[in-house]
């Protein structure tokens, strides 16, 4: 990119780099600006459940963190 269009993107307005590239919204920030509906307190971990997320989602964030077997997966659907 030349010097004339990094100038011409950055009078564009939007995130600019000093290259002049985009810069995508920053994944960390989208996920602060997400409205939780409930926090679970689980032994001092906080869990959050976010607006709009599917049930699947929750278990399988849950499953991972917390090494659950199948049969305590199955038991959250219930």
């Amino acid at each position: 990119m030349t010097r004339s269009q990094r100038s011409q993107a950055s009078k564009a307005g939007g995130n600019s780099t000093k290259r002049g590239m985009k810069v995508p919204p920053n994944a960390y920030q989208k996920e602060q600006e997400q409205e939780h509906i409930m926090e679970i307190d689980l032994d001092g971990d906080i869990i959050k459940i976010y607006k709009g997320e599917k049930p699947y989602d929750i278990v399988e964030r849950l499953k991972v963190k917390y090494n659950l077997s199948e049969r305590s997966e199955l038991r959250l659907f219930e």
